[in-house]
């Protein structure tokens, strides 16, 4: 999160070539600790741990533990007290990002704020419904809700309308074809973001 908010101050590297880098990075890193642990944990006679790229990448929000789900209530909870708290200056360097300093919103706190909180959600969604689906729930509610008005509010209220739908709706499509939930929850999203685009075109 750090490492994002430095890149998007940084003049010299694009803002989205730098972010692509980091993630790419950073999943590579991944890679090679979770291989790391595993022959490690086999150096000192314990069972490597069984769960697959796939869970970590798509989870299983079936299989979650009452620990993991009061976790993230906590932090739920967490992120959304502190994104209250700091609301208005957040509010301002998101709609006004090169005047917000002039009035003496600190451009930088609040990139790195906004960062961090992104990093915890997704940290801790990701335990889970897995990364690629946490990701899909960060981006694709908010987009679709943006497709479909203008007024902050609105597009607050559909956003999180959005989300518990696509929710919904991929874990009755998962149960009842037997699949996996956290694909069926991307592609659910993404099919409601298209069905929002066409509105949009179509109401001009």
């Amino acid at each position: 999160a750090m490492l994002m908010s430095v890149v998007g101050d940084n003049k010299v590297t694009h803002e989205d070539t730098g972010i692509g880098m980091l993630l790419v990075a950073a999943m590579a890193l991944g890679g090679l600790l979770v291989e790391l642990s595993r022959q490690m944990a086999i150096a000192r006679g314990l069972a490597p741990s069984a769960r697959t790229w796939e869970s970590v990448l798509f989870g299983s929000v079936m299989l979650s533990s009452d620990s993991e789900i009061a976790l993230a209530w906590i932090v739920a909870a967490g992120v959304v007290g502190v994104a209250w708290w700091w609301r208005r200056p957040l509010l301002f360097w998101t709609l006004d990002e090169q005047s917000a300093p002039v009035y003496g919103v600190p451009a930088r706190r609040m990139r790195a704020l906004l960062m961090t909180l992104l990093a915890v959600a997704v940290v801790t969604s990701m335990k889970l419904a897995g990364v690629v689906p946490a990701t899909a729930l960060l981006v694709l509610p908010g987009a679709i809700a943006l497709r479909l008005s203008n007024s902050l509010r609105t597009v607050l209220a559909l956003s999180v309308g959005c989300a518990l739908a696509g929710l919904l709706v991929a874990l009755v499509l998962a149960v009842e074809l037997n699949v996996q939930p956290g694909p069926t929850l991307v592609l659910v999203m993404t099919l409601m973001y298209g069905a929002a685009a066409v509105m949009k075109r179509r109401g001009g």
